[in-house]
Formats: C-alpha cells, sequence, structure tokens
C-alpha cells in the first residue's frame, strides 16, 4: 500500500512525498530486506533476531515496547469453559514463566492478572 502526500493539503508539508508498506510475513526476508537496504523500517522482529541486526553497521536497531497483548480467552456459554474447575485446570497447566522465557527470551514481561477478567 502507497500513501503520497496531497499537495492541497492545508497544514505543514510532510516530511516524505510518498510512503510504501509492504508484507513481508517471513522474519528471514524481513530480516534481509534490512539489511540490504531494501527497506527503510521493519518490525516485529523475534529476539532472537535482534543481535544479528545489530552487529549490520548499516542498521540502526532500536526497540520499541508496544501494547501488544495476548490473552487466552475462554467461552464460557459453551463446554467444557461453561465450568470454572475446567477454567481453572487449564490456568493452571500453563506454565507462563516458561512460555514467556521459550517465546521471548525475555523481552517481554508478564504481568498477572489485574482482577478486571475471571481468572478461572
Amino acid at each position: 500500500m502507497t500513501f503520497e502526500a496531497h499537495r492541497d493539503y492545508w497544514g505543514d508539508a510532510p516530511a516524505a512525498q510518498k510512503v510504501t508498506f509492504r508484507v513481508i510475513p517471513e522474519v528471514a526476508t524481513r530480516s534481509a530486506a534490512a539489511s540490504n537496504g531494501e527497506v527503510e523500517l521493519i518490525t516485529n522482529v523475534p529476539p532472537n533476531q535482534i543481535a544479528p541486526l545489530q552487529t549490520r553497521k548499516n542498521l540502526v536497531v532500536k526497540s520499541k515496547t508496544l501494547t501488544n497483548v495476548h490473552m487466552l480467552y475462554y467461552n464460557q456459554k459453551t463446554a467444557p469453559f461453561d465450568k470454572a474447575a475446567i477454567r481453572q485446570a487449564v490456568n493452571h497447566a500453563i506454565d507462563e514463566w516458561a512460555l514467556t522465557l521459550a517465546s521471548a527470551l525475555r523481552h517481554v514481561h508478564l504481568h498477572d492478572n489485574d482482577g478486571r477478567f475471571d481468572r478461572h
């Protein structure tokens, strides 16, 4: 998707006349595109790919905390999740700390439930 500056816009001129967004689903392809100068910005870099990108002299790697939250919700209107004991058993079966370490290599933070949602 490409956005071009509207020359009759009433405000200040934009910093760029054209911005193109490309979806590059594969991490390796996305990283290679950044490394070879094909793109100017990539996002959603897995933690285990940050260090290799930091070794590239032509790249500046910046980390930004996003409000990207992954949550597990149960449909409590259908079996088996209509039973609190089942929901509680599933919650206890999930090793949240191990999941955090394995999936993000300590680049994410685990926040306990703040009480707004049913933990059972």
